[in-house]
């Protein structure tokens, strides 16, 4: 007797804490989008502006200093060292402040979390745009890790590795890093030369968890990085054209 196989399409369930708790981000009750980290390396998301490209309604400015995130329209035009965006960034649940605390690799990432709209003080801190919300992968209770190398145009290498497991039956680590360097893909054409578009960054991150009861943990986080790059210049107007016209430079 003949028979159909019907296919069925199995949609995976994304887990977030946009409300402090774990849900399924079909319960949550506000605008939120969250990518994996696992598609963030498949997209190729280097930096934490990158995700722009994918999450409707935000957008971000890199001004070769700091990132300035946009969310439904609601951004800051003064970045000076003392003013705070009124979109919230997070890492791990700590708030980073400084626009200049904004702009950071992506390496060993779990996932990352875009809420849209106003936000009240359940992060730490008030925001009228929304927040960014990025969240490393913690230490795990078996032996893990990774490392993969990337090549590409303009000299870059990119190196990324982690490793983590237990350390006794109660105490869990991890450790990841990163180092991205190119040698711009910018040409200056100003006398002297050089370019421009230059990447030179590393980054590495520890992480320490113990289990102080069966139901209470304790998770310590500490990281560092450092970087050395040259913003892209934009294109500038043509003083001789009539009408509006972008000079092209050569890369």
């Amino acid at each position: 007797m003949p028979f159909a196989v019907a296919a069925q399409t199995v949609m995976e369930e994304v887990i977030v804490t946009a409300q402090k708790v774990e849900q399924a981000v079909d319960d949550v009750p506000v605008a939120v989008t969250a990518i994996s980290g696992e598609a963030l390396r498949e997209l190729g998301f280097q930096s934490s502006m990158d995700v722009a490209a994918q999450i409707p309604n935000v957008d971000v400015v890199d001004t070769g200093f700091n990132l300035l995130f946009a969310i439904r329209g609601n951004t800051l035009q003064d970045f000076g060292d003392a003013n705070e965006s009124p979109v919230g960034f997070y890492i791990d649940d700590v708030y980073r402040g400084t626009l200049a605390g904004q702009v950071n690799q992506l390496f060993d990432i779990e996932r990352v979390e875009v809420l849209r709209g106003p936000q009240g003080t359940l992060y730490g801190r008030n925001t009228t745009g929304g927040l960014v919300h990025y969240i490393s992968k913690a230490p795990t209770s078996s032996l893990e890790g990774y490392a993969q190398l990337q090549l590409g145009s303009f000299d870059q290498r990119i190196v990324e590795a982690a490793v983590g497991g237990p350390l006794g039956d109660h105490v869990r680590a991890r450790i990841a890093g990163k180092y991205n360097e190119d040698d711009g893909w910018q040409e200056n054409a100003a006398e002297g030369g050089g370019k421009f578009a230059v990447t030179n960054v590393w980054a590495v991150r520890g992480q320490v968890e113990i289990d102080i009861t069966d139901s209470f943990r304790a998770l310590t986080s500490a990281s560092y990085s450092t970087q050395n790059n040259t913003s892209p210049m934009p294109p500038a107007p043509n003083p001789r054209a009539t009408t509006t016209e972008i000079a092209t430079m050569s890369n």
